[in-house]
């Protein structure tokens, strides 16, 4: 169950959310929504140290976030490559004996320029991207609304207490935007900002479940719940494609309450195999010892082919020796 639940604040950078001390199957470990989901998968592979593909490739989201609802912490955190600067310097010419005049003022520009630019450094098409999606959102008078009208970048811990093991684990979420709980229209709703490559109502919900909306949602709103004593049940997603034209859903689509009562038994379930496992030190993989030996089946389309395909390499079709071939006959 949760417990000891805390409002941390607004506007949250998210190196402050992301820190992290405590090394994996510590149970001093903080634990968030997307590790649940990695719980769930195979928790041997995240305690060693799986990292999922799609973890770093979350650029444009990222930059996004910050230019819509955190702002005032740009100047901190990125700083966008000038249209004039010259071309970075490798690493041969920086390590060249005899570097050429233009390489050594290059090297000079670029060490100047990351010395006086802390924040990670971003080229200036990305910068564009960013802009032009932020800008196609606030035509949109909903979502303007709800940005506007919200608190972002919304931190919450808690700790988790496990009915079968009694340990306590740490807990913490980082919501993207919250509205009044009184507001006429958005009023009993928590959302999250998704970049995606499709943002059609069935990609999105296949996105949906593959990448485990249902946790986040459940686990952010019972926090956030726990922390201020409200009642919060519908959590959605302002969800816009992250190149040219930047097309988004409007209304932002909510997920279902059969989607949330899912995500709710999953993160849940999570907890528990989360603790058994720092209470016993076997990370469960995906086969389970101790059960039945694990077969390898095939579909029932397979078993009713009647011959199996053998891929036959095409012969190259054969070039002409000379051009006389090409020659229509008299």
């Amino acid at each position: 169950m949760i417990q000891n639940a805390q409002l941390v604040g607004f506007n949250i950078p998210p190196s402050h959310y992301e820190t992290e001390t405590e090394q994996r199957g510590s149970p001093a470990l903080t634990v968030r929504a997307h590790i649940l989901g990695e719980i769930l998968r195979n928790a041997q592979r995240w305690v060693k140290g799986y990292e999922s593909p799609e973890s770093k490739s979350k650029k444009f989201g990222a930059v996004l976030d910050c230019a819509l609802l955190t702002p005032a912490q740009w100047p901190k955190r990125y700083a966008v490559i000038p249209a004039d600067a010259p071309k970075k310097p490798t690493k041969a010419q920086v390590n060249a004996k005899k570097p050429s005049p233009e390489s050594v003022a290059a090297i000079e520009w670029w060490g100047d320029f990351i010395a006086s630019n802390p924040g990670e450094i971003i080229p200036q098409d990305l910068n564009a991207s960013v802009h032009s999606a932020m800008n196609r959102l606030r035509e949109d008078k909903l979502i303007a609304d709800l940005i506007e009208c919200s608190h972002h970048s919304v931190m919450v811990t808690a700790d988790w207490k496990d009915p079968v093991t009694g340990l306590v684990v740490p807990l913490k979420a980082l919501i993207d935007i919250v509205p009044p709980d009184d507001h006429p229209v958005f009023g009993g709703s928590m959302w999250d900002l998704k970049s995606t490559m499709n943002a059609s109502p069935r990609s999105f919900s296949r996105d949906a479940q593959k990448y485990n909306y249902g946790i986040q949602g459940a686990f952010y709103m019972d926090l956030w719940n726990a922390a201020t004593g409200e009642q919060r049940h519908d959590f959605g997603h302002i969800v816009i494609e992250n190149f040219h034209p930047y097309e988004f859903r409007t209304p932002p689509p909510l997920l279902s309450q059969r989607f949330l009562g899912h995500g709710n038994a999953l993160y849940q379930r999570a907890l528990s195999i989360y603790c058994k496992a720092l209470s016993t030190g076997e990370w469960p993989s995906y086969d389970r010892r101790g059960g039945d030996w694990p077969i390898t089946d095939c579909d029932d389309w397979y078993l009713s082919a009647e011959t199996l395909y053998d891929p036959i390499e095409e012969e190259p079709e054969p070039e002409p020796e000379n051009d006389s071939e090409l020659m229509m006959p008299n």
